[in-house]
C-alpha cells in the first residue's frame, strides 16, 4: 500500500509473498522538486513534465523503461526494467534495473546519459549492500507525446556488447493537453 502523507512524503507498506521475514514500510520522501502535485484547487502546468510516465515496446512484454522529467531540477531520471541475456525473465537472477540520469534543459526532445547496473541488496535491508556500476550509455528520444526511442550501448555488466534500439510507446494515455511535443 502506498500513503501519501503529502506531495512530498509517502509510506510504502507491503506484505511480499514470496519469502519469509519481508513485511515492512519505507518512508520515502520525492527526489526532485514538485511539479504536478497541489494541495489546492490550482493545479501547477508544465508541459515538459508531461513526457515523464511508463514507456515500452508493445511486442516486448516485461521490460520497460520509467521516465520523469524534470525541467525544475533540472534533469532526467530513467529506470530501465529488464533482463539479463540467457537468464529466463521469470527468474529473479534473470532480473536487471538500468538507471541513468541527466541534465534537462527545458524544451529538449532528446538525452544522452550513462546507464547504471545495480546488483545485490535486499529489500527493506542494509545488508547485503547493493552495488552500483556505470555499463553504458543511452540516449532517449521523444518523436512525439506518444512515442519515444530509447538507443542503448552496453560497455560493461550483465549486458555488455549488446546495443541496440527500441521503439516504445507511452503505457496509458497520452496527457490530455500534451498530444505534440
Amino acid at each position: 500500500m502506498l500513503t501519501f502523507t503529502s506531495c512530498s512524503v509517502a509510506t510504502l507498506s507491503c506484505e511480499p509473498t514470496d519469502g519469509p521475514n519481508r513485511t515492512g514500510s519505507i518512508a520515502l520522501t520525492r527526489a526532485t522538486p514538485n511539479l504536478a502535485c497541489a494541495n489546492g484547487p490550482v493545479k501547477p502546468r508544465n508541459a515538459d513534465f508531461a513526457f515523464s510516465g511508463f514507456w515500452s515496446d508493445p511486442a516486448l512484454p516485461g521490460p520497460g523503461v520509467f521516465v520523469e522529467v524534470n525541467n525544475a531540477a533540472p534533469l532526467v531520471f530513467l529506470a530501465w526494467y529488464t533482463y539479463a541475456p540467457g537468464i529466463p525473465g521469470s527468474a529473479t537472477a534473470g532480473q536487471r534495473w538500468h538507471t541513468g540520469q541527466a541534465t534537462y534543459t527545458t524544451g529538449a526532445r532528446e538525452v544522452t546519459m550513462g546507464l547504471h547496473e545495480t546488483t545485490g541488496g535486499a529489500f527493506n535491508a542494509v545488508n547485503p549492500v547493493p552495488s552500483t556500476r556505470e555499463v553504458g550509455s543511452a540516449t532517449l528520444r521523444w518523436l512525439d507525446c506518444s512515442r519515444a526511442q530509447l538507443i542503448y550501448a552496453f560497455s560493461a555488466g550483465s549486458n555488455a556488447g549488446r546495443s541496440a534500439s527500441i521503439a516504445m510507446s507511452r503505457s496509458g494515455a497520452t496527457p490530455a493537453d500534451r498530444r505534440s511535443p
